[in-house]
């Protein structure tokens, strides 16, 4: 059993390895065996665990701190007696330290584990270093000759606190090694740390190569970001690691308590026991002179309020001083030669959806950091299944920035993961309560982005606050026309725009259509308080709303010419910004939230999921039914087509996620106001609705009738849209099976219409067509090929979930031809998919067929007398016949015949009781339990 409680862990290593390796692999394979018998024979001998290896070396766990000192001293002896080879001589480094750690699968994990690592990581090879919990507990037990030699205190890698170190000492073992790389370090006055550093390990390396390697020209580094990003922290921490490399000193110059430009200089001048005297030469050049021929590394932190001063200064001394090297932490860059400006971006992020698993989430930078500084107020938090969907919302929702994560944590003390995700809305006010010696602008939230915006200009903070009106970014030609407008000219966008860029308050988002801009949400939620306090806050969400109004209008028309799909790919770009300025239509302008609903196309899907639109269209209807002069007899006949359009969005929405009676009740409400008009195009829309709504109900002359009217509307309207969907639908009508190769002439004239217009989206809806009567044929090999063609043209948007007719059409026909593991596979990812879509009628078949994959299954195996599989089946159809009910999804009259032949299956396979068990399971179990019962058929939910 592994030990608990207070214990000791020994970590080893064996030093230049990695070049040993490479250069005499032979000799090393067999060395690195003959090291491993020694180190294990000398841990059991001493009552020793090994927990885990770490590349070449190992780490172990003892009860008793004597037992670890005299396993390592047991195992250097004999290394340091053993007969290498010259070519793979082995130096071991070791480190001991004790203390409590959390035993989790055999593993441990905790302060002193890292604090052991760290440690042992000072060593050089052959040396065993002790920590000074370590000693206390072996100082009057150490074995004979052995002492400890006492080597100070030294800061530990990515720890906090510095730690006492002694060595241990024994005749038989060498005892002269070179002095610990953190006390070989020169003069300073970096201060203590008092939490500890995560992530941020490839930043650190970057940095300080810059700042040590000769063969980089720029000699000033400016870290630069949005405030609360840890610059600071990050340029103390790149300084802690470069000890000992700047042999005339590392000096920290604090500039924010600053006012004065003309301070800079003093400031510089302190900690190098300089100051200027009346009448003496000035400071500058008294510091060019002091630094001239000095290695130094001076970190200028805070430097934005003071960007100027700070310019000059580092200008002249970097002239004058060839061995000087500077880090400057800022919102901006500095703006001289020799700089080299590295932005500092926020810690790693956990994805947007939520799913990840306690250890996942541990990966990311954002969620360790919380996780540390919720332990420092709360010593029993911990990740685990019930927090961590909010923990990973919180670190998403807060950017990753490192002072809102640590503000955030500091929360746990009263408020659940879950009430602080809740409450993030209003994050300005939930963050505050930062460490009463910090800064006053790093104590809040609110204060630290106050500091940003109060240096900006009059003209920057207009555009600033205005921007906060986009969602999901936006491009430089979108901020002219909307924000572009006084006291700004559209002209001055792109300058200021730059300087925000400069000033880390808007960050450049790289996409391959171009360059974008947007903000951490953080900035953006505190811009959108300056605008609502403006006096334009309504003028810029109406400019807004316009421009997104007109763009979404001329790219429906030009998808109806069969020439969108460029432009509607840029539309799927701006899917964000398009649903605020819905939300705001539908608040203040009623006409063109109907508009915006009414222009949307089949193809939306990918912008906006068909549930969502479709709750935003009723309410857009519920408005305006309710108002005489929109739905009233007095109504303008421009108000009536919106109407009418907006009832089309509805029908196609209901389509979308399978409501197939509430879309042709829409359509036909449409139709009656089209028809008054006399309005060709709209009524052509709600006919092909009609059309599809007929399919899906299984009424087959209806189908056609509609479909015949469509393609007469179609000619009237001059879409070619619409004539070439006629075509393609053809395939569908009852007269193909009469016809069937004027059926596929006509399929492959409206494939050719898509095909001259580059339309994706028109040309994986024809496949999808084929594929699926394909299907219905028992042409399985020509119904796969379709149906990839339709998937690969649907993945061209960028999106999965709009593939998912073409998909479930592939597992069709793997189950078709026997292949029911895959089958199985696509239609469990498949169900998952419908259920993040909203189509719960598709989610119903997906779990009929994997009923049917078990019943095919049991009939593959007649000699097992097991019911579970059977009983699993009936649950599966009990569950989608409760789905369909209540969300009104009816079921084709094709699957219904397979529906009903395989409950009567399965009624007469298994005993009446267990039959009726599982289907009264099936009825109590919700969508999320049914999803969880086909995904994991094991799943215990009785």
């Amino acid at each position: 059993m592994q030990p608990t409680g207070t214990v000791t862990f020994l970590f080893t290593d064996i030093e230049g390895s990695t070049r040993l390796w490479d250069r005499h692999p032979h000799a090393m394979q067999q060395a690195q065996a003959r090291h491993d018998t020694i180190l294990h024979q000398a841990i059991r001998e001493h009552q020793g665990t090994v927990v885990k290896s770490t590349g070449d070396g190992l780490h172990v766990v003892f009860p008793a701190a004597a037992d670890a000192l005299r396993a390592a001293l047991t195992a250097q002896q004999a290394l340091t007696a053993e007969a290498w080879a010259e070519s793979a001589r082995l130096q071991v480094r070791m480190g001991l330290h004790s203390g409590e750690a959390e035993l989790r699968e055999g593993d441990y994990y905790g302060a002193a584990v890292n604090r052991a690592a760290r440690l042992m990581g000072l060593a050089s090879g052959g040396q065993v270093l002790v920590s000074s919990a370590t000693a206390e507990l072996i100082r009057d037990r150490l074995p004979t000759g052995v002492s400890l030699t006492d080597l100070g205190r030294q800061r530990l890698p990515d720890l906090a606190r510095p730690e006492h170190v002694f060595q241990l000492v024994h005749p038989s073992l060498p005892a002269d090694f070179p002095p610990l790389p953190s006390a070989s370090a020169g003069p300073h006055n970096l201060p203590e740390r008092l939490t500890s550093f995560v992530g941020r390990q490839r930043e650190l390396e970057e940095i300080g190569r810059l700042l040590t390697d000769e063969g980089v020209r720029e000699r000033l580094v400016t870290l630069t970001g949005p405030g609360g990003t840890g610059k600071t922290r990050l340029a103390l921490e790149t300084a802690g690691a470069l000890l000992g490399q700047f042999p005339d000193g590392i000096w920290l110059i604090e500039l924010a308590p600053l006012a004065d430009p003309q301070q800079v200089a003093a400031a510089v001048a302190e900690p190098l026991g300089l100051s200027e005297q009346p009448g003496g030469r000035p400071l500058p050049v008294k510091l060019a002179d002091h630094l001239q021929r000095q290695r130094v590394l001076l970190i200028l932190d805070n430097c934005e309020h003071l960007i100027e001063a700070c310019a000059r200064l580092a200008d002249t001394l970097l002239r004058a001083c060839p061995q000087l090297r500077i880090l400057a932490s800022s919102r901006e860059a500095l703006g001289i030669a020799g700089e080299r400006a590295y932005r500092v971006s926020s810690l790693t992020l956990p994805p947007a959806e939520n799913g990840q698993t306690p250890d996942e989430l541990k990966d990311f930078e954002a969620v360790r950091l919380f996780v540390e500084r919720a332990r420092a107020v709360k010593p029993d938090f911990n990740l685990r299944r019930d927090n961590a969907a909010a923990v990973g919302q919180i670190c998403q929702r807060l950017d990753g920035i490192p002072l809102a994560l640590e503000l955030a944590a500091a929360r746990v003390r009263v408020l659940a993961t879950g009430q602080i995700a809740a409450r993030l809305d209003d994050r300005f006010r939930l963050l505050t309560g930062g460490s009463r010696t910090a800064l006053p602008r790093q104590r809040t939230l609110q204060a630290l982005i106050d500091w940003s915006y109060d240096l900006l200009s009059d003209a920057e903070c207009v555009l600033l606050r205005r921007l906060a009106v986009f969602s999901g970014g936006w491009t430089l030609d979108i901020a002219e026309e909307v924000v572009g407008f006084e006291p700004l000219e559209a002209y001055e966008v792109l300058d200021l725009l730059e300087q925000l860029v400069n000033k880390s308050l808007v960050v450049i988002l790289p996409t391959a259509a171009g360059r974008r801009y947007g903000m951490l949400e953080t900035i953006r939620q505190y811009a959108q308080e300056k605008l609502a306090e403006s006096d334009e806050a309504v003028v810029v969400r109406r400019r807004h709303m316009i421009y997104f109004r007109d763009l979404n209008y001329a790219v429906f028309r030009e998808v109806h010419d069969l020439r969108g799909d460029e432009h509607f790919r840029r539309l799927i770009g701006e899917r964000d910004n398009l649903r605020t300025a819905s939300a705001f239509a539908l608040e203040h302008d009623l006409e063109t939230a109907l508009a915006g609903a009414g222009q949307s196309t089949t193809r939306h899907t990918v912008i906006t999921p068909p549930a969502e639109a479709l709750n935003y269209v009723e309410q857009a209807l519920a408005l305006a039914e309710s108002r005489p002069d929109f739905s009233g007899p007095e109504a303008q006949p421009e108000r009536i087509r919106l109407l009418a359009g907006a009832y089309a969005a509805a029908a196609g929405a209901a389509a979308g996620v399978g409501l197939n009676h509430r879309s042709e009740s829409y359509a036909q409400r449409g139709l009656a106001l089209a028809q008054q008009l006399g309005d060709a195009e709209v009524e052509a829309l709600l006919r092909w609705q009609l059309m599809l709504s007929n399919v899906f109900l299984g009424n087959a002359e209806e189908t056609e009738r509609q479909r015949q009217l469509a393609i007469a509307l179609a000619d009237q309207a001059n879409s070619d849209y619409f004539r070439a969907i006629g075509l393609v639908s053809e395939l569908l009508s009852p007269a193909a099976a009469a016809d069937p190769e004027q059926a596929r002439a006509s399929w492959e004239a409206g494939l050719a219409m898509f095909q001259q217009g580059a339309d994706a989206w028109g040309l994986a809806t024809a496949h999808q067509a084929m594929a699926l009567v394909l299907v219905m044929a028992g042409q399985l090999e020509k119904a796969r090929n379709h149906a990839q063609r339709a998937v690969r043209y649907y993945h061209e948007y960028g999106e999965s979930n709009i593939s998912n007719g073409a998909s479930t059409l592939l597992a069709e026909v793997d189950r078709a031809r026997g292949e029911l593991d895959a089958a199985a596979r696509r239609y469990r990812k498949i169900a998952q998919s419908w259920r993040d879509f909203g189509h719960f009628g598709a989610l119903a078949r997906c779990l009929e067929c994997l009923a049917f994959i078990d019943q095919a299954r049991v009939a593959a195996e007649p000699a097992s007398d097991d019911p579970s599989r059977l009983q699993h089946a009936a649950t599966l159809l009990s569950v989608s016949a409760a789905i369909r009910r209540r969300h009104d999804s009816t079921r084709q009259p094709r699957e219904q015949v397979e529906f009903d032949r395989g409950v009567a299956a399965i009624k007469g396979q298994l005993d009446t009781d267990l039959f009726a068990g599982a289907w009264q399971q099936g009825q109590t179990l919700d969508v999320d339990q049914a999803l969880a019962l086909a995904l994991d058929p094991a799943n215990n939910l009785s």
